[in-house]
């Protein structure tokens, strides 16, 4: 899945600056913005506008002068779009690997002042999956052609601590590298509130069952009464459950009667 990115021509220009500098800009500072709307287009499959998310983050007082986004963001995030927020120390690695594994998210902020393989001053990124071989799925909303070519980089490509595709700009990262570039604070992991994403299939059919069962109560609106109650008359539906979805084969069957009565020999 490509990532959302900051440079995207409908937001990259948009001022993102508490201090009326013209080169703050969501392009130049809002990776802080684009993870965690990386990881609610992966719970949700819905694409959130940077440009509201920067607005948010000015009328929380997470914009610092000189250092993009502050860290309280994620939660004020997660708070308004109704997301669970945990924050987990890098100490506990198994535990981020278990929740991500289990369908959630993570807000990361990684530095530049050890090898500068993610960034060569400050940079959030956004993890989205694990895969079996072992390596995060990563989202850089910074990702652009040539980024991972120069310095150090290909060295843990070579290593294969580091999988780029320059074409989908996706990132598979493995853990140990994730935690030398990672910043002090840890995983902030985001997953939708329990009860949106553990219902079974058994107890979605009851649910659908009995939300049939209620359909088929309903009486015939009125708006259709004249139709219907002609239909009725002629043979075509026998009038019960008149709100009820049909089948296929119901169509086919009120379909052939009303062709049999009044078009066919």
């Amino acid at each position: 899945m490509t990532p959302i990115s900051q440079k995207d021509p409908k937001w990259s220009a948009v001022p993102y600056t508490v201090k009326n500098d013209p080169s703050q800009t969501i392009g130049s500072s809002g990776c802080g913005l684009a993870a965690p709307a990386n990881v609610y287009r992966m719970l949700t499959g819905k694409t959130l506008d940077l440009r509201d998310l920067a607005k948010l983050s000015l009328q929380n007082g997470c914009r610092s002068p000189s250092d993009g986004t502050d860290w309280r963001f994620t939660k004020i995030f997660a708070d308004t779009y109704g997301l669970k927020f945990e924050r987990i120390l890098k100490s506990n690695l198994q535990k981020v690997i278990d929740a991500i594994k289990a369908g959630a998210g993570a807000v990361v902020s990684t530095h530049g002042n050890n090898r500068r393989i993610f960034t060569t001053a400050g940079h959030y990124l956004a993890i989205l999956g694990f895969t079996e071989d072992g390596c995060f799925y990563v989202a850089d909303s910074d990702f652009y052609t040539g980024k991972y070519t120069v310095g150090q980089r290909p060295d843990e490509i070579k290593k294969k601590r580091l999988v780029v595709n320059t074409k989908t700009l996706e990132m598979w990262v493995k853990p140990d590298l994730l935690l030398e570039e990672m910043s002090a604070f840890g995983f902030d992991v985001l997953s939708l509130p329990k009860g949106e994403d553990d219902m079974t299939q058994e107890q979605f059919n009851e649910m659908m069952d009995e939300y049939l069962r209620l359909q088929g109560l309903k009486p015939s609106s009125k708006w259709p009464n004249d139709e219907f109650n002609k239909a009725v008359e002629a043979g075509i539906t026998d009038g019960t459950q008149p709100q009820r979805f049909a089948t296929r084969e119901q169509v086919a069957v009120m379909i052939y009667r009303a062709i049999s009565k009044y078009f066919l020999p």
